[in-house]
């Protein structure tokens, strides 16, 4: 299955494209999008809206990533088990023009599109054979990398972990994801299509413990997410 720009329940409420690539490479411009997601559409944010907004500006050298989301608690709970809020990114870097998406992929999946993540305990990870999670699970739309019972600092396409970037939260604004990725790393040119997801673990971590949204065949709202062309 591919991803082809299908995403739910979002409304994109500014775009803001401003200024070229090739105007300068010491201080391209920042490009700007916001997408919304209504109450009966995620449980990322208790009885309100969810905002996700990314940022982006390519160098030779890097893709430089802002991702602010107006979570309206800090997950702290399971850092010591290294599960945290987190976001994730899927890069089209096997250049098949689609994103790759489905149930968990098998051992036989040939597409190689690469994903990033970044946790609010701030750990990023770069893993080649990424894909975006479809599933009535928990992590719906989020970005993994190919399942393996192994911690993920053994996994078999663990790429690199990343330094220069970060995660802070302030109460009443959310988080502030910063991303400093490698572009070789994701193997990808500017225009490029982009999936970016926000899960909530902490939702996660609550509702685990409720078995009735299971026994409805609810799907879970605990990830937020959308498509752009970066």
């Amino acid at each position: 299955m591919n991803h082809k720009f299908a995403v739910f329940y979002v409304t994109v409420i500014s775009v803001a494209l401003v200024g070229s690539l090739s105007a300068s490479h010491l201080n391209p411009a920042w490009k700007h999008v916001v997408f919304t997601f209504p109450p009966e559409a995620q449980k990322v944010v208790e009885n309100g809206t969810a905002a996700m907004e990314v940022s982006w500006r390519w160098f030779p050298e890097t893709l430089e990533m802002l991702v602010k989301v107006n979570d309206d608690d800090f997950n702290e709970t399971r850092v010591r088990f290294n599960h945290s809020d987190v976001v994730t990114l899927l890069f089209d870097s096997d250049h098949n023009g689609e994103l790759t998406a489905g149930a968990p992929i098998t051992w036989q999946e040939s597409a190689d599109d690469h994903g990033v993540g970044i946790t609010a305990n701030n750990i990023s990870t770069v893993f080649a054979k990424c894909y975006i999670y479809v599933t009535w699970d928990y992590y719906n739309n989020s970005v993994r990398p190919r399942g393996f019972w192994c911690s993920w600092r053994f996994h078999p396409d663990l790429i690199a972990c990343l330094n220069n970037s970060y995660c802070i939260y302030r109460e009443g604004e959310g988080y502030t994801f910063k991303l400093s990725i490698p572009r070789e790393l994701i193997n990808v040119e500017p225009p490029t299509p982009i999936h970016v997801s926000f899960s909530d673990d902490d939702f996660v971590l609550k509702d685990t413990l409720d078995s009735y949204i299971y026994k409805r065949g609810k799907i879970y709202q605990d990830t937020i997410a959308a498509d752009f062309e970066g």
